[in-house]
């Protein structure tokens, strides 16, 4: 069974090292994981159009210009979308790591409708590449008829001055029923050290590390690195 993720070289550090440490992980319980970039994307008809207006867009919520990193987040979409399959593939950020899921128990019927796995994050992700080409063209048009709901509803939420997929979904999540499943699935997990990681897929996340850095503030690994040796805590485990 393949499973997808996408990179983008944003300058993170030890990038490669994840990259390496989640196909591991996925590889070692039978998947066969495959990491697609822009030039996959690029493959696309809508890409330059999607683009251009993607840019727009930020500047009209926020008035200000999309980082690369931004933009990598609504690109993974349109990569996945070339992909040739007409049956529901999965997709995933790549510190998203394997403790021990086996293939068996990521196997789905073909589904109406994308799933997400983790409520509105967008880390673990169901659907057919015909379902994320018409994603990639709702990003566009409910944003472009919601530019005003956009700006209410970053200052409730408190968010950080971008407006990437994840604030897609938390902003619109009532306009997509009939396209999207959000769900709470108990083999996704947030990374959590007080829990048992074993056999599920954890999302080691920058904000799980950060939680972890403020509650062992003496510890010795920080940022990246800090993420890196996690991973491979559980992955010993």
């Amino acid at each position: 069974m393949k499973v997808y993720s996408y990179f983008a070289n944003i300058n993170f550090k030890n990038q490669k090292e994840l990259i390496d440490l989640w196909r591991s992980s996925w590889s070692s319980r039978g998947f066969e994981p495959i990491l697609l970039t822009e030039e996959d994307a690029k493959k696309h008809l809508y890409y330059t159009d999607y683009i251009k207006e993607l840019k727009q867009i930020h500047i009209d919520v926020l008035d200000e210009e999309i980082t690369d990193y931004g933009m990598s987040c609504y690109l993974r979409w349109m990569a996945y979308a070339t992909i040739d399959s007409d049956k529901p593939i999965l997709t995933m950020d790549y510190d998203i790591i394997n403790t021990g899921l086996d293939i068996i128990e990521l196997e789905f019927p073909i589904d109406t409708k994308i799933k997400l796995y983790s409520n509105y994050c967008p880390c673990f992700v169901s659907g057919t590449p015909d379902q994320f080409d018409g994603l990639c063209r709702k990003f566009v048009q409910i944003s472009k008829q919601n530019i005003k709901k956009c700006k209410r509803k970053k200052v409730p939420f408190g968010l950080g001055n971008w407006y990437h997929d994840n604030e897609f979904f938390i902003y619109h999540h009532d306009l997509l029923n009939e396209d999207v499943i959000f769900t709470s699935s108990d083999k996704v997990l947030p990374f959590d050290c007080n829990v048992n990681m074993e056999g599920k897929a954890v999302h080691v996340s920058h904000s799980s590390v950060m939680k972890f850095k403020q509650q062992n503030p003496d510890y010795i690994y920080k940022g990246d690195d800090l993420r890196t040796h996690l991973i491979k805590t559980i992955l010993l485990k």
